[in-house]
């Protein structure tokens, strides 16, 4: 009964796990940069317990200005420093995932 009771809880606890679904990224997503500023925090939230956060940022090759995560890789939460020569558009990103899978990303430009 006990084992039958055991595979039943683990079935149950399989079928409710879910892939993470990301909120929005919040933080600001203006910034008038003179070298350097920071620390900028951006925040995300996601359902359905994610175990991990990947952050990435993209600014383009051509910029002369750079975007540096300095803090809170692998959690819901970064520090972020700015270093600019100029106005530059740069892309946000973050992917949450557990043992279920891997959520759509969340990005902010």
């Amino acid at each position: 009964m006990k084992k039958i009771l055991s595979i039943f809880i683990f079935a149950i606890s399989f079928l409710k796990a879910q892939v993470p679904v990301m909120g929005a990224i919040s933080g600001p997503t203006t910034h008038i940069v003179m070298p350097p500023i920071g620390p900028v925090i951006y925040s995300v939230t996601a359902s359905d317990s994610p175990t991990s956060y990947t952050w990435s940022v993209l600014v383009p090759s051509a910029s002369t200005s750079s975007v540096t995560i300095f803090s809170g890789q692998g959690t819901s939460s970064i520090s972020v420093y700015y270093y600019s020569c100029g106005q530059t558009v740069y892309t946000l990103s973050c992917i949450a995932s557990n043992s279920t899978g891997v959520a759509l990303t969340a990005a902010v430009h």
